[in-house]
């Protein structure tokens, strides 16, 4: 809990200190859900953008583990939104894969690019188009809903011209 995290910081802890995998504390907030700690980490200056020995930032895992609020809170400290990994899948690829709408609709209300490629040539639209759960179904709606308002209005949404 937060308190616990205050008293390892208190004794010499630190909040850029990394394991053999490179995850930060951040890292492993973000991986848990834990808002209250991600929310500590932040205000102690935790790196938003630091990355594991596979390009994941803390955003690659709340997205991809579907921790919204986490996501939100990151995207409102400043993290990268389109930060690519190792394997070029940014936050949105992942929160697309695995089907977790909420966090889709964060990362398209604050901007994130639809059109990304991964190594496989694959844009988050690709990746929840193979899904087959209702979940994938809610997550493609979002995502079609924002290519079609950024036709309507002319203006550039998530990373797609008018």
């Amino acid at each position: 809990d937060v308190f616990k995290v205050l008293e390892i910081i208190r004794l010499g802890g630190s909040v850029t200190s990394k394991d053999v995998s490179n995850l930060t504390p951040l890292h492993a907030a973000a991986i848990g859900g834990n808002l209250a700690i991600t929310a500590l980490l932040l205000q102690l200056n935790a790196p938003l953008d630091v990355v594991t020995t596979d390009g994941s930032t803390p955003l690659h895992y709340a997205a991809a583990i579907g921790h919204y609020k986490v996501v939100e809170s990151l995207l409102i400290a400043g993290a990268s939104i389109d930060a690519k990994n190792g394997q070029y899948w940014t936050p949105l690829h992942f929160a697309a894969h695995q089907g977790h709408a909420e966090v889709v609709g964060v990362l398209v209300k604050f901007g994130a690019t639809m059109v990304a490629v991964n190594r496989q040539l694959e844009t988050p639209i690709h990746l929840v188009c193979q899904g087959r759960t209702e979940s994938h179904v809610v997550t493609l709606y979002i995502m079609l809903k924002a290519f079609i308002l950024a036709k309507a209005t002319g203006r550039e949404v998530a990373g797609v011209e008018g």
